[in-house]
């Protein structure tokens, strides 16, 4: 599935004329959806894409609920036995904006990528 949203928003981004956010779409894409996809046991993960005049928004809604994912710093200590954990550390650094919600029923992790990267 992460491969899948991949794909398909960078497919999206290059049809639209914002393959310059191609990248870093594709990398927070590949995090976002992996985390759902690892670390919940969801039977339905949604990624939703919203397309403005300021760039570009990604969320990936899941039927966890619960406490937010933690963030973790994206470069940690390289000597680390733990290799997972920092997915959402690479999301706060190339994203733009960032962030996640829960309720009682779902979360949602989302992450925006504006086409003037001082915006925002």
């Amino acid at each position: 599935m992460p491969a899948l949203a991949r794909h398909w928003i960078v497919d999206l981004l290059r049809l639209t004329g914002r393959a310059r956010l191609a990248e870093r779409a594709e990398l927070c894409a590949s995090e976002v959806v992996t985390n759902a996809v690892l670390h919940t046991e969801s039977p339905v993960i949604t990624v939703e894409v919203s397309l403005s005049t300021e760039g570009v928004s990604v969320c990936v809604h899941d039927g966890a609920p619960g406490r937010a994912p933690q963030v973790r710093p994206a470069w940690a200590d390289p000597t680390s036995l733990t290799r997972t954990g920092r997915g959402l550390g690479l999301v706060g650094a190339y994203a733009d904006l960032f962030g996640a919600t829960c309720d009682e029923t779902s979360k949602t992790v989302w992450f925006v990528l504006f086409d003037d990267p001082t915006a925002g």
